[in-house]
């Protein structure tokens, strides 16, 4: 895969500036390659709750663990219980005892019948995909991973006829099931197939037209994703396939002295992620961990395999 031209400046002081201990933690975790125990990485992360916009968000939690009311919590969009736990988790959030509690009630409450995480009572297929997805990825990121019930609850996917959802209208339910499923120390044998066609349907959507809404860098995602995500969930498999490293040389063009723009945010959200058209860490994190994939760390840092924070 060719490698993008070289940084403008140098971003790694900015994003390591204090004032946003989310930002360093994930810097100095997945850029630097600092380990987990380390003492700044871990005194680093415990800081993110106390900072925002992780500080607001869980200043609008209930002690009982949940957002807005206690139900499925997925309504309003971007301030229910749900969502706060992908959002937190983006964050790199540790998970401490309220972040504990919303992952308890989220097992208990946001269920249905069969096992699956599920908005409302009768879910369309893409909307199952992308929470369930998105939740899978959230729930490990918190320690839920070897969990019997997430055990259970991929157990549960493979009753849903996913092969319907490898259509662009879904393309951010793939996405997220993808992202979901490579969080986890082993993908089932029944949903391998999925994976490896969900695979070859993102890399034959790269690079979008040029008007596409893929190209606006988000943060935080949700049920709306960017070119970064799509190119970054088929880096495992796919970093040698032309229309990746096209679309990853597309994205590294529109640097701003080694910095990355906010383009695209949700609305109506408990904290704030930065400021829509300026220059934002959190999407510049997202660009560089990208490009470390692909093509081994920014400033000679060693590559890694890591799970998306």
């Amino acid at each position: 895969m060719h490698r993008p031209a070289h940084l403008q400046a140098d971003p790694i002081p900015w994003l390591l500036e204090r004032e946003n201990p989310s930002a360093r933690y994930l810097t100095l975790r997945y850029l630097l390659d600092r380990p987990e125990e380390d003492a700044e990485v871990a005194a680093t992360r415990a800081a993110i709750l106390g900072a925002e916009p992780a500080a607001s968000i869980l200043a609008a939690q209930w002690p009982q663990g949940y957002w807005v009311k206690p139900d499925r919590g997925y309504s309003p969009k971007y301030r229910a219980t749900v969502w706060q736990l992908l959002f937190l988790a983006q964050l790199g959030a540790p998970p401490e005892a309220r972040i504990r509690r919303a992952c308890e009630f989220v097992w208990i409450h946001s269920r249905g019948a069969d096992g699956l995480f599920a908005p409302h009572q009768r879910p369309a297929l893409r909307d199952l995909g992308l929470l369930n997805g998105a939740l899978i990825w959230a729930l490990a990121h918190f320690g839920y991973a070897a969990d019997p019930r997430m055990e259970r609850l991929v157990g549960a996917l493979t009753a849903l006829p996913l092969s319907r959802l490898l259509s662009p209208e879904a393309v951010p339910a793939v996405v997220w099931l993808l992202r979901g499923l490579q969080s986890l120390p082993q993908v089932p044998p029944s949903l391998a197939s999925f994976c490896h066609r969900a695979l070859d349907f993102l890399a034959d959507c790269l690079p979008p037209p040029a008007d596409s809404l893929w190209w606006s860098l988000t943060f935080p995602l949700t049920d709306v994703i960017d070119v970064v995500e799509v190119v970054g969930v088929l880096l495992g498999q796919r970093r040698d396939d032309p229309r990746v490293a096209a679309t990853l040389e597309r994205v590294w063009e529109r640097q701003e002295r080694g910095r990355w723009p906010l383009e695209r945010a949700p609305g109506k959200t408990w904290g704030t992620f930065g400021n829509v058209g300026e220059a934002n860490k959190w999407v510049t994190i997202r660009v560089l961990r990208m490009v470390g994939l692909a093509h081994g760390r920014p400033h000679g840092q060693k590559e890694t395999r890591t799970q998306e924070g």
